[in-house]
């Protein structure tokens, strides 16, 4: 059973503990070798992970904020397509939520409540050099009044399901050992065992 972790240094260290490497670090940021390697892969295994199923403490329901719409009636001589209307066949352009990993569905604002559908709308993610610098990742759509559903990027591990942290710690353990020079399968027959004896010991304690 994964230990409670209240810092990155925690999940490196019990990441760490799944390797050959003999040392805990103190700061992510020390410079050892240990940190170093961790400095570069925990951020991009956390998100891999997020990404990789629908978690439920990392899911979010938001209002989209509308960029352009396309003009009421459509486009005809009097009014031609410019960029100043969201790409054709489009008639919507929202903002892509900064903490957004991974767009899930869109949906359309109930108008009456109880509204329980569950439709969901066509959508895509686009590029809109229009928009600001950094800014410029778009999600396209038809519906008005858009929700998105996603998947965030959340930091805070006091939010993280106990599951999702254990799997944390177990892909970053596997990455670390490649990354300083260890047996990928030695770690993991390792694990293996200790898990193995973590479940004896509790049975041992049940009976």
């Amino acid at each position: 059973m994964t230990s409670s972790v209240q810092s990155v240094e925690d999940i490196v260290n019990q990441a760490l503990d799944r390797t050959k490497y003999p040392l805990r670090i103190g700061s992510i940021w020390e410079g050892s070798e240990g940190s170093t390697n961790a400095l570069d892969l925990y951020g991009q295994t956390r998100d891999a992970l997020l990404r990789e199923r629908d978690w439920g403490f990392a899911k979010r329901d938001i209002s989209l904020t509308l960029l352009k719409a396309a003009p009421p009636g459509g486009y005809n001589p009097a009014t031609p397509w410019t960029t100043a209307y969201p790409q054709t066949p489009w008639f919507y352009e929202y903002s892509y939520p900064g903490d957004c990993l991974k767009l899930r569905s869109i949906k359309r604002a109930p108008i009456f409540l109880p509204d329980f559908t569950p439709d969901t709308e066509l959508w895509q993610i686009a590029s809109d050099s229009t928009q600001p610098a950094g800014q410029t990742r778009v999600i396209l759509a038809n519906a008005p009044q858009a929700i998105g559903v996603y998947t965030a990027r959340v930091t805070d591990m006091t939010q993280w399901e106990p599951s999702f942290t254990e799997e944390l710690i177990a892909t970053l353990g596997r990455k670390l050992a490649q990354a300083l020079g260890f047996d990928v399968q030695d770690v993991q027959a390792d694990a293996q065992e200790e898990g193995k004896a973590d479940v004896e010991a509790g049975q041992r304690r049940r009976g």
